[in-house]
């Protein structure tokens, strides 16, 4: 036998979940619907990644490239935790603008990024060298899900996700 299963999806104008002042959540609510498997799981990860640099690199003239690279981690755990406590619908709001920054950089990397091995992907801003693409790639998940959250009621059209 066959089962039909039926999502029903309640249509909200701010995103994933009211922000009414009857209704706020707190520090702590958030924090309990947080996927902990996730943040546990990024962290190892994370980790990881930090002894593995710190073995490959401890003989290098150069010295260790870890604690370099912890800095770097700390500074995305932090950027981490501030994005997860932004509310969705603001992510949703700026989709469109986010992803016009990101065209808007990658063109100013064709036109003045250094090039290095033969290809132009980093670009240097006030003594820090970036690639734009890994930011790109998160916008680009960003900018998708607004895509298809604004047209929930249509997701299972090929059309939408041959717009995508």
């Amino acid at each position: 036998m066959t089962e039909i299963v039926r999502i029903e999806v309640a249509e909200s104008r701010r995103g994933l979940r009211s922000r009414g002042s009857d209704n706020r959540l707190g520090v702590v609510d958030l924090v309990r619907r947080l996927d902990l498997l996730l943040l546990v799981s990024v962290l190892a990860s994370v980790g990881y990644g930090l002894v593995v640099i710190g073995g490959i690199t401890k003989l290098s003239p150069g010295g260790s490239a870890a604690p370099r690279q912890a800095i770097y981690a700390v500074v995305g755990i932090v950027v981490m935790c501030v994005a997860i406590f932004v509310d969705p619908s603001i992510y949703r709001r700026f989709a469109g603008v986010l992803y016009s920054g990101l065209l808007a950089v990658m063109l100013l990397v064709l036109a003045t990024g250094a090039v290095t091995r033969g290809s132009k992907r980093w670009i240097t801003v006030g003594g820090f060298t970036f690639q734009p693409s890994e930011f790109g790639k998160v916008v680009l998940a960003l900018f998708l899900a607004a895509f298809v959250a604004d047209r929930v009621k249509r997701v299972n059209d090929l059309s939408l996700a041959l717009r995508a």
